[in-house]
């Protein structure tokens, strides 16, 4: 209607120029122009249809904005905007480990509540009073300590620091030569191995010859010790020949080397036909054994107990050789000390020889998996160093940029050490007076720490811990007494709090993860996918709409509202989807108006039925029928002149114009609806246009000539009032 009474004001501007246009043009050219005709038009029945049309925008009627009950990290993120989803389905997800870590805690509390009602109820356990006992032997013998003061190993810590920051200062103020001399030896290192890493960097840079021989020759080394290794590796995996038959020489020539041992000392002991020359044998044996003890003893600087004790048993070894060469009148007794102790020797020796054959040749048959072992690590230590070294040649012969630059922050380095050593033997030279109150504030912390440590509590500190103490007595006078009444009830209480602190813990944990409300499609996410975003329990996170349920929501004219009602249909069209019709319906109208630029509308809601195809935030015209009539007699508008509240209209009778009263009832922009005073088939006339006159045709093509070119509605009878309706 708005848009309709617009379009008439516009008109009617634009008829008031062009008249007066035409008024100025006829006023030069004084023609005056013919009557205007009239054409008949037949009363005839019809229906008519009044509606109210209004342009909106086209909306989801369920839409909801999802959002977290509480703040966190965004961890997943299953959708993306124009998904199509299913109610329950999981669309977002926090980071749970916080409000997971809350249930537990929250559990536990809960779990504490419960053991400290039942505790009233039934009484403490024994493993809780010696709990609480213990705690309380801890408190007082923790007071006993600080009563005492500081431990031994605490003041003798803050000494020696004390100490020691004494020493530094009197470094300073007197250095010995010592002192110096250490400090001149640090500078002389310091510069030996500044030296060093300038003619590394140096090598890098410009290689000497020399440098470079060393480097090959170091690699054909290291090449040679793999091939010697895994050689060794190989003999012992599988010894040649030649060494088994060595092996099995040495062992067979020991094996003879003993029986020809064994052979020489029973060639001694063949002429000692009686007891007595074999006594003496016997003696001669004791007392080599006693002897050679005696030696090692001495050799392993044994105790003088041990030693004396081995003099006494080899002079009573001495002794029964004595008595036995005097009973078998030496000179004759067929063998001398000195060939029985050459016999056993040899005997030894050999036997030691055939056991280090045999063990040769059992290593060299079957090594040990240790053996083999230490045989693969000397090839591969052998291997390693041939990579190392080649490297080494490698960066000699084209070093990297890389290697340039560590052996330049080498170099640096050894520079800073090497000046900061310099310094050193100068402040001990010359020191500052920086450095001398730098050493004297020292020297008094560490005092001060001393001192702290001689007497480390204070009298607060005491009463602090003697107040623990008490505490621990009360709590533990408390579990051993039983609860009261009130007691029990603030522990009861504790329990309910701490139920319902678990139940909002599980709670929150379980509103972490956002589910779809109702089927639908997700029209924006707010969030990205594992980019760990926070955010808080009111952001919107994603948002969710029903295509299925669509509306639209149109604003219309203040004099148009009230012909609309609740459940009257509409028919909408959408131009981005064609020109097929929608059907709809008005579910809401808003009561309060809004006014822009000084228009005031009121908004309609209008559900749509079966919306296949739309979209949100498409532009809709709606078309809403508020009255229709059916059959009626229907005349056109502009042949109804009004007087007052007369209508009337020229009817033709016999062929004459005659003037008759009607009434009227509903009327559109071309057709009103007539009650009374007309018949079906009567003839009313309509002003016509009029014949263009002389000056009229010649104006400028496309003018317009007169107030018909307003589309022919004219400005006389009722045909210039505004229409009932559209």
């Amino acid at each position: 209607m708005l848009l309709s009474r617009r379009k008439l004001m516009l008109a009617g501007t634009t008829a008031a120029l062009v008249a007066g246009g035409y008024l100025g043009y006829t006023s030069v050219f004084a023609s005056k122009a013919p009557a205007p005709t009239a054409q008949p038009a037949e009363v005839a029945k019809g229906n008519l249809v009044l509606t109210v049309t209004s342009t909106g925008t086209v909306k989801p009627i369920q839409v909801s904005d999802l959002s977290f009950r509480s703040s966190g990290l965004v961890e997943q993120v299953y959708v993306l905007t124009g998904d199509t989803v299913k109610k329950g389905q999981p669309l977002a997800k926090l980071e749970t480990r916080t409000l997971e870590l809350a249930a537990k805690q929250s559990e536990i509390d809960l779990g504490t509540a419960r053991i400290s009602l039942e505790t009233l109820i039934t009484g403490a356990r024994p493993e809780d009073i010696s709990s609480a006992n213990a705690a309380v032997a801890s408190s007082k013998q923790r007071l006993t300590t600080m009563e005492a003061q500081g431990t031994p190993q605490d003041i003798a810590t803050a000494q020696a620091n004390y100490l020691t920051a004494k020493a530094r200062l009197d470094q300073l103020t007197n250095p010995t030569e010592t002192d110096i001399l250490a400090a001149q030896n640090a500078v002389t290192k310091a510069d030996a191995d500044r030296q060093a890493a300038q003619a590394k960097l140096d090598d890098l840079l410009k290689p000497t010859s020399a440098a470079i021989t060393a480097a090959q020759a170091v690699v054909v080394t290291a090449k040679a010790s793999v091939l010697s290794a895994q050689l060794k590796l190989d003999n012992l995996k599988n010894p040649p020949p030649d060494q088994l038959n060595s092996a099995q020489s040495a062992v067979t020539s020991a094996e003879n080397a003993l029986a020809s041992a064994n052979n020489t000392l029973q060639q001694l002991q063949i002429g000692l036909t009686d007891v007595n020359r074999k006594n003496l044998v016997d003696a001669y044996r004791k007392m080599f054994i006693a002897q050679d003890k005696l030696n090692y003893d001495k050799a392993t600087n044994a105790s003088s107990d041990v030693i004396t004790q081995d003099q006494a048993v080899l002079l009573q070894a001495i002794a029964v050789v004595n008595a036995a060469e005097e009973l078998t009148k030496f000179p004759q007794a067929g063998a001398t000390a000195q060939q029985i102790r050459n016999a056993d020797t040899a005997i030894v020796i050999a036997q030691t020889n055939l056991d280090s054959a045999r063990y040769k040749l059992d290593q060299l048959i079957h090594p040990t998996s240790q053996d083999i072992a230490a045989a693969e690590s000397a090839v591969l230590t052998a291997q390693s160093n041939v990579l190392t070294n080649q490297a080494k040649l490698d960066q000699l012969l084209n070093p990297t940029l890389s290697d340039i630059a560590t052996a330049k922050a080498a170099v640096t380095s050894s520079d800073a050490t090497f000046q900061k050593a310099k310094d050193a033997l100068e402040q001990l030279r010359h020191p500052r007076a920086a450095d001398l109150a730098a050493a004297q504030a020292s020297l008094v912390q560490a005092q001060t720490q001393l001192d702290k440590a001689q007497l480390p509590y204070t009298e607060a500190d005491l009463a602090s811990q003697r107040a623990s103490v008490e505490q621990g007595l009360a709590n533990l006078s408390k579990i051993t007494s039983p609860g009261t009444s009130q007691d029990i009830a603030r522990a009861q209480l504790s329990v309910e709090k701490a139920q319902l602190n678990l139940d909002q813990a599980r709670y929150n944990l379980d509103q972490a993860v956002i589910i779809a409300p109702f089927d639908g499609m997700i029209s924006n996410v707010a969030v990205t996918a594992g980019a760990a975003q926070g955010v808080g329990s009111s952001t919107i996170v994603m948002s969710i709409i029903d295509p299925t349920t669509m509306q639209v929501q149109a604003n219309v004219d203040e004099t148009d509202v009230a012909k609309l009602a609740l459940g009257q249909n509409a028919l909408i069209t959408v131009d981005a989807v064609g020109q097929r019709p929608f059907q709809g319906q008005i579910t809401a109208i808003a009561p309060n108006a809004t006014v822009q630029s000084g228009v005031t509308n009121y908004q309609i809601t209008m559900s749509i039925r079966q919306p296949t195809g739309l979209r949100s935030g498409m532009t809709a015209t709606a078309q809403v029928v508020y009255q229709q009539r059916q059959d009626v007699l229907l005349i056109p508008s502009r042949a109804i002149r009004t007087a007052g509240r007369e209508r009337t209209v020229q009817l033709l009778v016999d062929g004459k114009p005659e003037t008759r009263t009607i009434e009227v009832g509903l009327s559109d922009d071309q057709r009103t609806e007539v009650t009374s005073g007309l018949q079906l088939g009567d003839q009313v006339l309509i002003e016509g246009a009029r014949a263009p006159t002389a000056a009229q045709q010649r104006l400028p093509q496309g003018a317009v000539s007169g107030a018909g070119g307003l589309g022919g509605a004219g400005f006389t009878g009722g045909a210039a009032r505004p229409p009932a309706g559209r």
